[in-house]
């Protein structure tokens, strides 16, 4: 992985400023990304994790829904 975006996501899928902090786990095959989020501040409701990982000519997305109850 070169570059790695994170960001977090209201239920409407606008960006939240909220800062998600990424670390690459090279130790495991296949490399893991690490997402550390502070969960205190947040009142119930869905989110969403959007990673956006690219490396040379490759470029992948996920989403990861976050439910806080």
């Amino acid at each position: 992985i070169e570059r790695t975006h994170v960001q977090l996501l209201d239920r409407r899928g606008q960006p939240l400023p909220v800062a998600i902090a990424a670390d690459e786990d090279r130790s495991r095959n296949p490399h893991l990304l690490v997402l550390d989020l502070r969960l205190a501040p947040f009142t119930r409701g869905d989110y969403t994790i959007e990673v956006t990982a690219a490396g040379g000519n490759a470029r992948d997305r996920k989403l990861v829904p976050l439910r806080i109850e």
